[in-house]
């Protein structure tokens, strides 16, 4: 997992679980150790993007409460970008 404070959010650039560890849950714990980790340091959203042929990624941001700001190409990336509103108290 990469993370990367900034002065209103917390962007998430890289997630990734390692082959050894999958089907043990530790994928569906990332995203709540990025809230608290947000919320630690008083920010008030996440965001990230993903590339728009990632269409898994597409699907799964929406379950942890990403909701789509954008689709903007930069360059040759064609990218999905998301951002999560957090709430004191609240994952």
């Amino acid at each position: 997992m990469v993370l990367e404070a900034y002065a209103d959010h917390l962007f998430l650039d890289s997630i990734a679980v390692h082959p050894d560890v999958h089907g043990r849950g530790v994928g569906r714990r990332m995203p709540r150790f990025v809230d608290a980790h947000a919320r630690a340091l008083g920010l008030p959203e996440v965001r990230l993007y993903t590339n728009a042929m990632m269409w898994e990624n597409q699907d799964l941001y929406p379950r942890y409460g990403y909701e789509v700001v954008e689709r903007r190409v930069d360059g040759p990336h064609d990218r999905v970008h998301y951002r999560k509103r957090l709430l004191r108290g609240v994952s």
